[in-house]
């Protein structure tokens, strides 16, 4: 996956159709997306607001929420998110979402837990996103991510990103 599209191997060759390979390119997008999370809300132009503290849908103390948003800025500039932070260790623990790319009234939810530190770099290693009501998990199925390991701190070459020979022309 190169940012724009995606290419799929097996045993070694390029395989999939043009429609397998929007798919996986859009599911690729919404991963890395998701894994860049908390350092979006650096980006130029995000607002962060305090929300208040309240006790989480599952129950428990109060949690400080903070709101951030976009007006004006990038290719969506009315998402926002509310993301909840344990009241414990400050990290986000829970994520509500507009993706006002697809529509202002989908609002997704995920779930950060078990946090594990990586060269410094303190990660959430399960994350769970859906779309806030269950009955619209056939738009936008729900997503676990896990991961296991991560390598922080290491430079990226674009040639990594290319496609094999022989993959461009595939249809």
């Amino acid at each position: 996956y190169d940012g724009h599209q995606a290419t799929i191997l097996k045993n070694a060759r390029c395989v999939g159709s043009s429609f397998q390979r929007k798919k996986v390119a859009g599911l690729m997008s919404n991963l890395l997306f998701w894994f860049g999370v908390p350092f979006k809300f650096l980006d130029k132009g995000a607002e962060a607001l305090a929300a208040g503290a309240a006790p989480p849908p599952e129950g428990g103390p109060p949690a400080p929420r903070v709101l951030v948003t976009y007006h004006g800025v990038g290719d969506t500039p009315d998402d926002w998110f509310v993301v909840w932070l344990s009241p414990e260790t400050y990290r986000i623990s829970r994520i509500v979402y507009i993706a006002s790319a697809i529509t202002k009234r989908l609002e997704f939810e995920g779930t950060w837990e078990r946090y594990q530190d990586f060269g410094g770099l303190e990660v959430a290693t399960v994350r769970r996103f859906a779309p806030k009501r269950r009955a619209l998990a056939g738009l936008a199925p729900p997503v676990e991510q896990q991961l296991s390991s991560v390598i922080a701190h290491q430079p990226l070459a674009d040639a990594w990103f290319a496609p094999p020979a022989g993959c461009d022309d595939i249809q």
